[in-house]
């Protein structure tokens, strides 16, 4: 009933702005709604949620969904009613989540082979241009290797590339997206919200390649996607919005500067070596394709990025930079530090906002009554930002920490670690540990684990709160010593 009411409000919502035409979904059904693995493109954050509305209804796919993505409780609640399964992010998290995501592909098969349906993604990740590109990604070929009998329906989705939900225009935030995209509705007065015209097309061929290989599978599956791929558009987003529907400029392609013939021999000699214990053969030129003549998916070329860094010492900003060996040669000399990453955000402008306040520290004999006894000046003035979270005001502070606090009170012992990155979130544990009346303890983890280990062992530190993310960086990174 919830999975059938959300289907409703999304098709209901999604024609405030969009006009959806859906063709092919008709021949599908009559062949059957058992154990079929659709296959769409990815132009935008929001197709997911169109493709999914106009499937659940005949199929009840169940489909992979990144996890940081539905993590808020609201959206993980919907997800699951829609059975998604959660799956972390092998660019973001690497080589260790590789088992995870090795027993959900298994879970995937079978409940192919017991007439489940499946979503799934073939490229992993948004589209960065008008055409889809798969690379060396194995999970098609994989689930169809062990699950041969498994009917397959391509989808094609076309309008939203060029959309702020899209990498046309960045790299997208859902929620802040949505929220600009309501105030839009509503400023248009709901029903007079300019509509982007979209089509989605599905297609079970009967020509797949199936037993010739990733190599042929991919590459017949982007025929089908990028097949007289539109260019991106921008459509108005107000009824009075002059100019009309009109062509943006493709996003720039990031290219690392620098000639790889210009490499020094020695570092030249390591990356090949790499490449080819990574690749599993040799003979590669400078211009070769990591994706398409390596065979690399995103895994590998992430676990290629953590190389460079570890053996090199040279930051990888953007790992889309990585586009042949050339550009691993040109990485490892350093090239890629300022290869375009995401673009950092605008300061907000509450940052800057006007204080007639004094410059002074307030009297207390501790970190919390000092915090307590500024943030009683002014509770809304900003007290820090970082470009994650954005602006924090005393007042989010103070919540923060009565929400923190409870859990940190039960923790063992009288110190406990905070092991993050310099963010605005790392800030507010430690107060809420202080608050909690223990002791926090900043872990450094770039001493290595061994004199890591020792620091928390003369302390007697129980627990340590981190990330996810920083974990399985680290795991990827391997022990330092």
């Amino acid at each position: 009933m919830i999975a059938a009411l959300f289907r409703g409000f999304s098709r209901m919502m999604l024609r405030l702005r969009y006009s959806i035409t859906v063709s092919g979904l008709k021949d599908v059904i009559a062949k059957g709604d058992r154990g079929v693995l659709f296959l769409p493109n990815h132009p935008a954050l929001t197709d997911p949620v169109i493709v999914m509305s106009e499937l659940h209804r005949h199929f009840k796919p169940r489909s992979l969904a990144d996890r940081d993505q539905i993590s808020p409780p609201g959206v993980n609640f919907l997800a699951r009613k829609m059975g998604a399964r959660s799956l972390p992010d092998v660019g973001k998290y690497g080589e260790a989540c590789r088992p995870e995501v090795e027993r959900i592909l298994e879970e995937c098969i079978e409940g192919l082979k017991a007439g489940e349906n499946l979503l799934l993604y073939p490229g992993g990740h948004l589209m960065a241009s008008r055409f889809e590109e798969l690379g060396g990604n194995s999970a098609v070929e994989t689930i169809l290797k062990l699950a041969p009998e498994t009917r397959v329906v391509l989808v094609r989705t076309r309008g939203l590339w060029g959309s702020r939900f899209s990498r046309a225009q960045g790299r997208p935030e859902f929620m802040s997206v949505l929220v600009s995209g309501i105030r839009t509705v509503l400023a248009n007065l709901v029903f007079f919200t300019p509509r982007r015209q979209v089509t989605v097309e599905a297609q079970e061929p009967l020509d797949l390649p199936r037993a010739a290989g990733r190599e042929a599978m991919n590459r017949r599956l982007e025929a089908f996607y990028n097949e007289a791929a539109l260019p991106a558009l921008h459509v108005p987003y107000t009824f009075w919005e002059a100019g009309g529907i009109r062509p943006l400029p493709e996003p720039p392609e990031v290219h690392l500067s620098g000639e790889p013939g210009e490499v020094p021999a020695d570092v030249r000699e390591l990356v090949l070596a790499q490449l080819e214990r990574m690749a599993g053969r040799s003979g590669f030129k400078d211009g070769a394709e990591l994706a398409r003549d390596l065979g690399m998916d995103s895994l590998m070329r992430l676990e290629l990025q953590f190389w460079i860094e570890r053996e090199f010492a040279h930051p990888v900003s953007d790992p889309e930079s990585l586009h042949t060996v050339g550009d691993v040669m040109l990485a490892a000399c350093g090239m890629a530090i300022d290869a375009g990453g995401a673009p950092l955000k605008p300061v907000p402008s509450p940052w800057f906002a006007e204080n007639q306040l004094p410059v002074m520290i307030p009297a207390g004999n501790s970190i919390p009554e000092v915090f307590l006894a500024q943030a009683a000046r002014n509770p809304d003035r900003v007290a820090l930002a970082d470009q994650m979270g954005g602006v924090r005001t005393y007042r989010d502070l103070i919540t923060a920490v009565f929400a923190l606090k409870p859990t940190i009170e039960a923790f063992e012992g009288q110190y406990v670690g905070i092991m993050l990155p310099a963010t605005a979130g790392s800030a507010a544990l430690y107060l809420a540990v202080s608050f909690a009346g223990k002791v926090p303890v900043m872990v450094n983890w770039t001493v290595g684990s061994r004199s890591l280990l020792h620091g928390l062992e003369v302390l007697g530190v129980m627990h340590v709160i981190t990330a996810h993310s920083l974990l399985f960086r680290l795991a990827v990174e391997g022990p330092q010593v």
